[in-house]
């Protein structure tokens, strides 16, 4: 049995997650279409999961909310109020 361990992602993953984010076949079932160069990658990379890191709590999940390509997709909710810790 294999085991899967999760770690943050470091910049030198960006050759092996661009390998499969810039495959048509990967990007037909995301938000994003195929890369063609790390660079848009990386701004994605930098400018993503910010609302964790700004203190917001995963609040749920409108199943079934929008269209995206075809497919009807879920919509996450993040929110933040007054009373939340920073972290």
């Amino acid at each position: 049995m294999e085991t899967v361990t999760l770690r943050r992602f470091e910049l030198s993953d960006v050759d092996a997650m661009m390998a499969w984010a810039s495959d048509p076949e990967v990007a037909a079932f995301c938000r994003w279409e195929p890369y063609e160069s790390t660079e848009p990658l990386l701004a994605y990379l930098r400018d993503t999961r910010v609302v964790g890191k700004a203190g917001f709590r995963r609040e749920g999940v409108l199943r079934r909310h929008y269209w995206h390509k075809g497919r009807v997709r879920d919509l996450v909710m993040y929110s933040f109020i007054s009373s939340d810790l920073l972290t």
